[in-house]
């Protein structure tokens, strides 16, 4: 995946859940200024790589995370955080992403190099529910939609159906695209008037710790609510 992908990308979604609905971004605040700049070292580029220099990453919320409001919800992020316009990878949904300072990994593996880009990142795109439309409903238009051409189910290419969990003490749907050489997921918040979809990514152009941005994600989204 090209590394400043995350710098250029901003496109509305048309396609996913048959474009039957309207949409707007996950929140229509400011972005910040930049997050500040770190250089980090790891012995190797793989999930065992420590990094030294960089900022801790929280695996729980703190009493100092600062609030996101979007249309009809809330949650939680850490304080050394920006909220920056962006599209999730690879489905492409335009929203908000909660993104960590920007670190640069380097790695003394024959070949691999540096790579910079945010510790952690998540997007958040909200959506309106105007049909009233269930979770499996609505996640199942996206999987009609992504898995629209010829391939086998069998391929790697080919959306499964989601996973059911609970988070934040509600019902969700767990949705895994395709991705190539990157890790996605992607959560599904469902309520009668709204969607909320949070965008996880492991990839290099994200070079932080994988495991410790997953109790951070975790964390963040533990801390999701509805609002009236």
């Amino acid at each position: 995946m090209n590394l400043s992908r995350h710098l250029v990308l901003l496109v509305a979604l048309s396609a996913s859940c048959g474009g039957r609905e309207s949409r707007s971004p996950a929140d229509s605040v400011t972005p910040d200024s930049p997050a500040p700049r770190v250089v980090a070292t790891a012995s190797a580029m793989s999930p065992q790589d420590t990094l030294t220099a960089a900022p801790q990453i929280p695996s729980e919320p703190g009493a100092g995370w600062k609030v996101f409001r979007g249309d009809g919800f809330t949650l939680r992020y850490p304080s050394d955080a920006v909220l920056v316009a962006d599209t999730s990878y690879p489905a492409r949904l335009a929203g908000i992403a909660i993104r960590g300072p920007e670190i640069t990994l380097q790695s003394p593996g024959k070949g691999i190099g540096a790579h910079t880009g945010p510790s952690y990142q998540l997007v958040i795109s909200s959506f309106p529910n105007a049909a009233g439309r269930s979770a499996e409903a609505w996640v199942d238009s996206v999987r009609r939609e992504r898995n629209n051409h010829d391939m086998s189910d069998d391929s790697m290419a080919f959306v499964r159906p989601p996973v059911t969990a609970r988070v934040a003490g509600l019902r969700v749907l767990e949705l895994v695209p395709f991705c190539g050489d990157c890790q996605p997921e992607e959560i599904y918040f469902v309520a009668p008037r709204r969607i909320v979809v949070v965008s996880k990514l492991y990839d290099l152009s994200i070079p932080g710790e994988q495991t410790a941005q997953s109790r951070l994600y975790d964390a963040i989204v533990s801390t999701f609510r509805w609002v009236e």
